[in-house]
C-alpha cells in the first residue's frame, strides 16, 4: 500500500503533467533524431522542484517508495519548466546491478553517491563464471531491480497521465566491456594481451547476460523494443571503460559486443572521458540511433556533428553548450543538457535557448 507521502507526490505530478506538451516534445525529438528541420535543438534543464521530499541515498536504496518519489523529482521539475524532457524513471540501483549477479560485493558510500560494485580480482573466478554460463538473473541486486519495476507499474496504475507520459527506462546494466571491467578489475586490460581468448569468452558471457536481463526487465515493464517512447531506443550501452583502449583494441574487444546488443535491440551509446581514439568507429555501428559523449570538452562539436549526421546518428545530452558560430552549423540531430539552481532560473535558461534558435 502506498504511503500518504507517496500518494501526494503522485497526485501532484498527475496534475502537473501536460500530455499535449509531452506529445509535442516526442515529435521534436523524433524529427531531431532523423535530422529533420526543427524549431530549436532540444534542451533539458535539470533543477530541483520546489517543496518536494528529499531523502538520503541510503533511504532511496532501501525503500522502493522513496526511490519512486526521488525518480519522479525530475519529472515534476520538467512539468514546471516545460523544457524538452522526455519524462522517465528507472530502478536506480547504480552501476553494480550486473556485476552483483556475478557475486561482486556492493559498496555503499557515506555521501550521496549511488552504490558501486567491488571487482573480484580473481581470474579463476572469471573462468568459473564462464564455465557456469548466464547467472541467476534474480541474484545480487537483480531481483530487487525487477521487483522495483513491478512495483512502479502497480503504483502508477491509478494515474493515467503518468502512465501515458512517463516511461520506465531500463535499469543501468552498463555495457559489455564496462561490466566486465567492473567484475574482473583492471587486470582485464593486461589479459587482453596475455589471454585474449579468455577476455573474449567473458565478454561474450556478459553480453548474453545483459541481453537476458534486458528481456526480463521488458517482460515486466511492458514497453516494446520496436516502439520506444524515446526515438533513441530503449537500450543504452555504456562504453566508459573503452576510453582506456586504442582504436584497434576497441574494435577488437568492445565494439563487437556492443554491436551484438544493438543488432538485437537497437539503441544508443554513452561514454564519459576522451574517446577520440575510436568514436568515429563507434558511430558506424549498425542499428545505432544516438551517441552521448558526456564530456563534450574533449571534442569539436561541429566535427562530431558532421560525422554523426553522415552516419545517421544523433548526438544527445551534450553538456558543454554551443557558441553562436557552432549553432549556425548545428541545426538538428543534436540535444543538450544544462543545470539550474531552481525552477525560475531553469525557465529563464530554457526560454532564452528556445527563443534564440
Amino acid at each position: 500500500m502506498l504511503r500518504p507521502e507517496t500518494q501526494r507526490c503522485l497526485e501532484r505530478i498527475e496534475s502537473a503533467l501536460d500530455p499535449a506538451h509531452v506529445t509535442q516534445t516526442r515529435h521534436l525529438w523524433s524529427d531531431c533524431q532523423r535530422y529533420q528541420p526543427i524549431s530549436h535543438l532540444p534542451l533539458i534543464v535539470f533543477c530541483p522542484p520546489p517543496d518536494y521530499p528529499q531523502f538520503s541515498m541510503d533511504e532511496i536504496q532501501a525503500d522502493m517508495q522513496k526511490m519512486l518519489i526521488s525518480e519522479l523529482a525530475h519529472v515534476l521539475a520538467a512539468c514546471l519548466v516545460k523544457d524538452d524532457t522526455l519524462p522517465s524513471i528507472r530502478a536506480n540501483y547504480g552501476t553494480g546491478i550486473l556485476p552483483s549477479l556475478f557475486g561482486c560485493e556492493i559498496k555503499h558510500f557515506d555521501h550521496e553517491t549511488l552504490p558501486a560494485a567491488l571487482p573480484l580480482h580473481d581470474t579463476d573466478r572469471i573462468r568459473a563464471h564462464i564455465a557456469a554460463g548466464v547467472p541467476d538473473l534474480r541474484g545480487g541486486l537483480g531481483g530487487r531491480v525487477l521487483d522495483t519495476v513491478a512495483f512502479y507499474r502497480e503504483a502508477l496504475q491509478p494515474y493515467p497521465r503518468i502512465r501515458e507520459c512517463v516511461a520506465i527506462d531500463l535499469a543501468d546494466t552498463q555495457g559489455p566491456l564496462d561490466a566486465a571491467e567492473i567484475i574482473w578489475g583492471s587486470e582485464i586490460f593486461a589479459s587482453m594481451y596475455e589471454e585474449p581468448q579468455l577476455v573474449h569468452d567473458f565478454l561474450s558471457l556478459i553480453t548474453e547476460t545483459i541481453s537476458a536481463f534486458t528481456r526480463a526487465h521488458q517482460a515486466i515493464d511492458g514497453i516494446p523494443f520496436h516502439q520506444p517512447p524515446n526515438p533513441i531506443g530503449r537500450v543504452c550501452v555504456r562504453e566508459d571503460a573503452g576510453v582506456m583502449l586504442s582504436g584497434r583494441m576497441y574494435d577488437e574487444f568492445s565494439k563487437p559486443y556492443t554491436q551484438r546488443l544493438l543488432e538485437e535491440f537497437g539503441g544508443s551509446i554513452h561514454f564519459c572521458g576522451d574517446g577520440k581514439a575510436w568514436w568515429r568507429s563507434l558511430i558506424r555501428a549498425r542499428n545505432l540511433k544516438a551517441v552521448n559523449p558526456y564530456q563534450g570538452q574533449f571534442y569539436d562539436p561541429v566535427a562530431m556533428h558532421t560525422a554523426c549526421r553522415d552516419a545517421g546518428v544523433m548526438i544527445w545530452q551534450w553538456t558543454t553548450g554551443l557558441t553562436p558560430a557552432q549553432r549556425e552549423h548545428i541545426r538538428t540531430g543534436f540535444t543538450l543538457i544544462q543545470w539550474a539552481a531552481d525552477v525560475d532560473t531553469a525557465k529563464q535558461q530554457y526560454d532564452q535557448w528556445s527563443q534564440s534558435a
